[in-house]
């Protein structure tokens, strides 16, 4: 849910001189943020009173509050973003304010925030590929009354929606101006009734009127039942809004005009076939706002450009493979994804295969298989998390987002990549003090100019940590994120590697616990990078990493370890889940580590010094 100031700070928080500023309209003629458009040649800024006289403004938001705001003489304001008025709000008798609602709750449609309003003017509400039932209700102005001469009715049009048109009921309230819908009439969409019983979309007796949906329809499940699709032949079909807790199955392949709107409480489920378009002109898309399951079935792809957009608190569960042929999968900021299996999301044919992510999206695998992206256009502005398991690129990722987790990344043995590097704890915790863990990259790991690691440091045994199995080549920063206040001879191990090719890495980081600055010397010693406080020495390790063997490999039952001399020091064994599965110590130059009770598969195993420093990470088969 948005947060939301206090109204009483918004009173308070300004107090400076007000000025008037006028809307002109002289620069692009309808952005609120167009400095031209506005008497001034500067935008409104806080504390201004606003005037708009027979203007037309979009407003996408500001940041600002505003000491009053009049709308006036024929003028349309749409609201695309929620708008603050510490004063009076005020909408006159030929003018108009318009608000675009994709959702009942307030994260799906714009409010005005006022002292006192005075409404007496007419609000329209745009629904946007969304379909309200009878009794959402909108709290459109937020604020004391001052007047209201709005009608008691309001009718939307089909016009202003998809298929149908609407009555609300209008309360002036003296805390502000609420919509309620009353009534809704299906026009000219097909609306299922499911007067069959069987939930089978193909069945005409499921429909008003009967008649199974044609190529030129626009259809509206909105009675909070469950329905399917076929799964052989395509489903043809214009548009189709689903209604809050109303389910779709697609079953099998399905060809659309314009876009499939999930409500943010209805639920979508992709089973099988593929996804097309009817037009090629034409946007052609699944617009979800609630859930969206990609479940098990038959194969899936998105071809002919069709898209999936994730959107505004929207989620996407994926359990099965699909493939992106000629399409694109966009998870925008406030949305969220999750990975909880295995499967691969790839392509076989096509020229366009778009994967991006700009919110958060997180893989949660418990196959000693990796869920796999395996697309040439894959761009991450937001968070990917691997919470648990190995989540991999097979053939590219921009990244200037996040990566992070307790799991494992796999990326392609050439990459660099950029952005930040966030080791967490395990499945769910949220990144606080005490929440350390250790993020591996499965193979090498190559980070550019760009690229930041960073760590938290709780205690002197208690920090995060980056493992890398394979080559590293290591640029950016390192922030620390310190919840201790270290001794000044502590030592911390925070990247430990198979081979550490090269080292960028700043020589020296200050961190900042409660107001102490602690400087930290970055040293790479033995293919692991340390962190040093202020008179902390790190010793000569015993052995280098060509000092150690580990045979044979692939191994059945056992591994040995052997060094050139004795060693006093301990081993660590994983799974490619990031799971611990053995651990043990090693004395004298030959060291044997029974693998009887592990089951195939590839694992880690770490060996480190008496002193705690790494001195080997290899990637070990186990073949039964």
């Amino acid at each position: 849910m948005r947060e939301k100031l206090p109204f009483w700070c918004l009173l308070l928080c300004f107090t400076m001189a007000s000025a008037q500023v006028t809307w002109t309209g002289t620069g692009d003629g309808y952005s609120w943020d167009d400095p031209n458009n506005w008497d001034t040649f500067d935008v409104p800024q806080d504390g201004d009173d606003v005037y708009i006289d027979n203007g037309w403004p979009i407003y996408y938001g500001s940041g600002y509050y505003y000491n009053s705001v009049t709308i006036t003489n024929n003028s349309n304001v749409l609201l695309e973003a929620d708008l603050f008025v510490s004063g009076d709000f005020t909408v006159g008798p030929t003018s108009t304010l318009s608000v675009t609602v994709a959702g009942e709750d307030e994260d799906y449609y714009s409010s005005v925030y006022c002292g006192t309003y005075y409404m007496n003017g007419d609000v329209d509400i745009l629904f946007s590929t969304y379909v309200p039932t009878i009794g959402s209700n909108y709290d459109i102005i937020q604020g004391s009354l001052g007047s209201c001469g709005s009608s008691s009715s309001d009718f939307i049009p089909e016009s202003q929606a998809s298929g149908f048109e609407t009555t609300l009921a209008v309360f002036c309230l003296f805390s502000g101006v609420n919509y309620e819908v009353t009534d809704i009439n299906y026009t000219t969409a097909v609306s299922w009734d499911g007067e069959a019983g069987d939930g089978d979309w193909s069945n005409p007796a499921n429909w008003d009127p009967n008649g199974i949906p044609t190529a030129n329809d626009v259809v509206i499940l909105n009675n909070q039942e469950t329905v399917y699709t076929n799964s052989s032949g395509v489903t043809q079909v214009k548009q189709i809004l689903v209604g809050d807790y109303s389910e779709l199955h697609i079953q099998g392949s399905m060809e659309l005009l314009s876009v499939i709107g999930v409500n943010p409480y209805a639920y979508l489920y992709w089973e099988g076939g593929s996804l097309l378009k009817t037009d090629p002109n034409v946007q052609s898309f699944i617009l979800n706002r609630g859930g969206l399951e990609i479940g098990y079935g038959s194969f899936k792809t998105l071809e002919d450009g069709f898209g999936i957009s994730n959107q505004d608190y929207g989620y996407v569960v994926i359990y099965d493979d699909f493939n992106i042929n000629d399409g694109y999968f966009t998870n925008y900021s406030t949305g969220y994804v999750d990975i909880n299996s295995s499967a691969t999301i790839g392509y076989d044919s096509g020229s366009s295969h778009v994967f991006a992510n700009y919110g958060t999206m997180g893989s949660l695998v418990f196959s000693s298989l990796p869920a796999q992206i395996n697309l040439p256009s894959v761009t991450n502005g937001g968070s990917i998390e691997a919470r648990l398991g190995t989540l991999s690129f097979g053939e590219g990722l921009t990244n200037y987002g996040e990566l992070m987790g307790g799991g494992n990344f796999q990326l392609p043995n050439s990459l660099v990549i950029g952005g930040s590097i966030i080791p967490e704890a395990g499945i769910g915790l949220s990144r606080s003090a005490g929440n350390t863990g250790t993020l591996t990259f499965i193979g090498n790991l190559n980070t550019s100019p760009s690229a930041a690691f960073v760590l938290a440091i709780d205690a002197e045994d208690d920090f995060d940590k980056v493992m890398v199995t394979g080559t590293a080549n290591l640029s950016g920063l390192i922030v620390v994120d310190l919840n201790y206040l270290p001794a000044n001879d502590a030592i911390f191990e925070i990247i430990s590697t198979g081979t550490l090719a090269s080292n960028n890495l700043p020589s020296q980081v200050v961190a900042n616990y409660n107001g102490t600055l602690f400087t930290f010397q970055v040293l790479a010693n033995n293919n692991s990078i340390y962190l040093l406080g202020p008179s902390a020495t790190l010793s000569t390790p015993n052995f280098t990493a060509d000092e150690v063997k580990v045979y044979p490999n692939p191994a059945h039952s056992f591994v040995t370890v052997q060094t050139t001399m004795p060693i006093d020091g301990h081993y660590a064994l994983y799974t490619q889940l990031g799971q611990l599965v053995a651990k043990g110590t090693l004395n004298g130059s030959t060291n044997r580590i029974e693998l009887n009770n592990l089951a195939s598969g590839m694992y880690v195993l770490q060996v480190q010094d008496s002193q705690n420093q790494t001195v080997k990470v290899e990637k070990l088969m186990v073949s039964k």
